[in-house]
């Protein structure tokens, strides 16, 4: 999975300084988005066990997994040192003639489709089901 996450921001960056685009900002900002709506569906299932069953989910979750994301992406990639050795590691990769530019372009609105489609399945199958609404948020108020 790692190899996997360093070719796509090798070959993300690539194309956005091809373009005269700040690199480094645009490709950690597209990770970040990607990353975000891939995991919806494995968060989607901690948060709704930390809601409680008559009120909204506090917003306070969501910018805790949105900064979470962001501090893993970018703690991963703010080091131009390692940004060149991903340069020099792909530069010569055999994929990058077989691999178009734009399908790494796709990844974004599949992980929205992927991740909110899961989340709506799993909600439908799985959190409501079996009644996972709550239940850490229950848990938590017997100890407080």
């Amino acid at each position: 999975m790692n190899d996997i996450l360093n070719y796509i921001f090798y070959r993300i960056y690539i194309s956005y300084r091809r373009k005269n685009d700040p690199p480094k900002f645009s490709t950690i900002l597209y990770l970040v988005c990607s990353l975000m709506f891939l995991l919806m569906p494995i968060a989607g299932i901690f948060l709704e066990a930390m809601r409680n069953e008559n009120e909204e989910l506090p917003i306070i979750y969501f910018i805790l997994y949105l900064a979470s994301v962001f501090t893993f992406v970018l703690i991963k990639y703010r080091d131009d040192d390692k940004i060149a050795g991903l340069i020099d590691k792909y530069y010569y990769d055999k994929m990058n003639k077989a691999i178009p530019s734009w399908v790494f372009f796709m990844i974004l609105p599949f992980s929205m489709v992927f991740g909110l489609g899961g989340f709506i399945l799993m909600s439908k199958y799985f959190i409501i089901p079996y009644n996972i609404r709550g239940v850490a948020y229950d848990y938590l108020l017997t100890f407080l």
